[in-house]
């Protein structure tokens, strides 16, 4: 069985990647098995875990339970799946899920920060929790995730991935975490979300300045997405025989480039895919797949104030990224 694992920062354009990948002859796509917002399993393994919501583990480091949410996602061999057991899982995901909706993005945020203080709720909708899995048998399982970028290593020491990183400008991502609300709407702080221990340590292994602490909510995003970019440029350098793949390429040349990056890790193309790309490439909005491929390179431009790009760039720069974007104009 080919699994193939689609790994980018948050509003990289995974979904879009992943979509489309586990659309070919024989796939099947299972989208953030690991993302605690709305799999409640993930929720469970990742208090566990150093990192909140992005868990940082070396290759050695134990953690039971996310082995057991990647055992499920990918469809490894030793994860039942018995239709007795996919029927108690059912019911189980919908009592657990609900749970979870109950709760705000703050109270899940809290529950990392202070797990001795985790809502009633939110600690119901762990327990109940079972790992996400593919709903079908296939020959190939594409998976993606934006919360995996410190875990890669210990991912694929485990298990028989082909991985595939997505890259996209990180204006482009603070743009589209700003026009969401992660940055400015109230009680939102993306550097809230990963363990200031975990932070510092990735900071200084990859020499981007520690932000001050009067730092701005938009360059404390920024700096996220630095750190997570820079992340994933060191594993790709670590590991030449992992795929990558850039989002303004994607864009430029959808249907030729999607096509080598299907062979790229050993997946078939087909007229599906073609139609499914058709299908997307139209307007869309908010958290929809859907997009104009050639509207969407360099929309920072129209989503950001001179004073926000300006602001942005500075803590891009500061990183060492200013290669991965195109500058302001003059």
């Amino acid at each position: 069985m080919n699994r193939v694992l689609v790994v980018g920062v948050p509003r990289s354009g995974t979904s879009w990647v992943g979509r489309v990948l586990g659309s070919t002859p024989g796939a099947t796509y299972l989208r953030e098995p690991d993302n605690h917002e709305h799999a409640p399993f993930a929720l469970r393994a990742k208090l566990e875990l150093p990192g909140y919501f992005y868990p940082a583990l070396s290759a050695g480091s134990s953690a039971r339970r996310y082995e057991q949410l990647w055992q499920a996602a990918l469809a490894h061999p030793g994860a039942s799946t018995s239709a007795a057991l996919f029927l108690a899982e059912r019911v189980r995901r919908r009592v657990s899920g609900r749970l979870l909706r109950t709760a705000s993005r703050t109270d899940v945020r809290d529950a990392f920060q202070a797990p001795g203080r985790v809502r009633l709720g939110l600690r119901l909708a762990a327990l109940l929790a079972v790992p996400e899995r593919p709903q079908r048998a296939a020959d190939a399982v594409v998976v993606k995730s934006v919360h995996a970028q410190l875990a890669l290593e210990w991912i694929a020491q485990r298990f028989p991935v082909q991985v595939l990183l997505v890259f996209r400008n990180p204006l482009d991502v603070v743009s589209s975490w700003l026009s969401l609300g992660w940055i400015d709407a109230p009680g939102a702080d993306p550097l809230g979300e990963l363990d200031p221990a975990v932070a510092s340590a990735l900071a200084a292994d990859l020499d981007v300045p520690v932000l001050p602490a009067e730092a701005s909510p938009l360059a404390r995003a920024t700096w996220v997405v630095c750190l997570l970019t820079r992340v994933l440029q060191e594993a790709a350098r670590q590991h030449p025989d992992w795929a990558t793949v850039s989002h303004e390429a994607l864009c430029t040349s959808p249907r030729a480039l999607f096509r080598e990056l299907a062979a790229r890790v050993g997946l078939r193309w087909g007229p599906d895919s073609d139609r499914l790309l058709e299908q997307l490439d139209r307007e869309g909005s908010g958290y929809e797949t859907m997009r104009v491929s050639s509207t969407v390179v360099d929309v920072w431009r129209t989503r950001l104030s001179e004073e926000q790009q300006q602001e942005a760039l500075a803590v891009i720069r500061a990183a060492g990224l200013g290669a991965l974007q195109h500058q302001p104009d003059a």
